[in-house]
C-alpha cells in the first residue's frame, strides 16, 4: 500500500473574499460549482466546491493571520482546449487580473495562488466548451530536490516519470506531481493550499506510511462529521492530508463527485 494507491480528491485553497474567489473559479476558469453551505464545525472549511475534473477544488475562508502577499510553492495546472485558455486570459481583464505573458504560464488569483493552462487539443468536447476539463498536475517548488525525490518516491510511493538537475516528475494516481528546485521571488506560505488524498481506510494507511518513515510529528486520526483525517507536510513544508469520508459526507452536494473520485484512479492519465 502507498499513496499511490490512493487519488488527489481535495485542493483546499485559503481565499480572503469568497465572492471574489467564487467570481475568478466560476467566471474565469469556467469550473462548475457542486457545492455552496458550510458543514459545522467547520464554519470556515469547503464553503464553496468546485468540479475540475480530476480533483474537487474548495474555498476556504482565511483568518486574518494569512499573507496574502506570500506564494504557495504550487502551481496548479489545468488542461484547456486553445479556444478556452485564450478565453481564460481574456477573463482575467474582467476581473481585475493580469493574464501570462506568454501562454502556459504562471498567473495568480487575488490570493496569489498560482495557475497555469497546458493546451491540448484532447479535451476539446461539447461538453467542454465554456470550462477547464481538469486539473492534471500540480507543480510544487521544494528547497532541496533530491530529498523531496526521496519522499515521494520511497516514503509516499510515487513512481518517477522523468527527472533532471532541476525537476522531477512523478505520479499519483489521477496527477502528476513535477518537483521543482525553489527560486524564492517573495515570501512563501505553508497554509495557503491543502492537498488531501482519498483513503478507504485511514488508519491503515496512517500505519503503512508511519512504517515507511512519514513522521506525523505526534498527530493522530481525528474524526468528526466530515470523516477521518491527519495531515502531514513533505520535507519542503507542502501541508497534505489523509482523508477518509464519513457517510454523512457522502451525501453532500458534492458526495457524487466524491463517490466518483473514490472509484477512478486514472492512472493513465498521470504516466503517459
Amino acid at each position: 500500500m502507498s499513496l499511490w494507491d490512493s487519488t488527489v480528491m481535495f485542493l483546499f485553497l485559503e481565499v480572503t473574499d469568497i465572492p471574489r474567489a467564487r467570481q475568478f473559479m466560476e467566471d474565469v476558469l469556467g469550473l462548475e460549482l457542486i457545492e455552496n453551505r458550510f458543514h459545522p464545525p467547520h464554519e470556515r472549511h469547503g464553503v464553496a466546491k468546485y468540479d475540475a475534473g480530476n480533483v474537487i477544488l474548495a474555498l476556504n475562508l482565511a483568518v486574518n493571520t494569512f499573507a496574502r502577499e506570500a506564494s504557495d510553492g504550487i502551481t496548479t495546472v489545468f488542461a484547456a482546449d486553445p479556444q478556452h485558455e485564450a478565453r481564460i486570459y481574456a477573463r482575467l481583464y474582467t476581473a481585475g487580473l493580469h493574464p501570462p505573458r506568454q501562454p502556459g504560464a504562471v498567473f495568480p488569483d487575488h490570493d496569489n495562488h498560482s495557475y497555469a493552462v497546458r493546451s491540448t487539443p484532447r479535451v476539446s468536447a461539447p461538453d467542454s466548451e465554456h470550462r477547464v476539463s481538469r486539473v492534471t498536475e500540480l507543480r510544487l517548488a521544494v528547497a532541496d530536490l533530491k530529498k523531496s525525490v526521496a519522499f515521494y518516491r520511497e516514503v509516499l510511493g510515487f513512481p518517477q516519470i522523468e527527472a533532471d538537475r532541476e525537476h522531477a516528475v512523478l505520479a499519483a494516481a489521477n496527477l502528476r506531481f513535477v518537483l521543482h528546485r525553489m527560486k524564492p521571488q517573495g515570501p512563501v506560505r505553508q497554509d495557503g493550499l491543502l492537498i488531501v488524498f482519498h483513503t478507504p481506510d485511514i488508519d491503515e494507511m496512517y500505519d503503512t506510511l508511519a512504517q515507511r518513515g512519514l513522521d506525523f510529528k505526534n498527530l493522530t486520526v481525528r474524526y468528526s462529521e466530515i470523516g477521518g483525517a491527519v495531515r502531514f507536510r513533505d520535507p519542503t513544508g507542502h501541508t497534505f492530508c489523509l482523508y477518509e469520508p464519513s457517510e454523512e459526507s457522502l451525501t453532500w452536494e458534492s458526495g457524487t463527485k466524491v463517490k466518483q473520485l473514490m472509484q477512478r484512479l486514472g492512472r493513465e492519465q498521470t504516466v503517459h
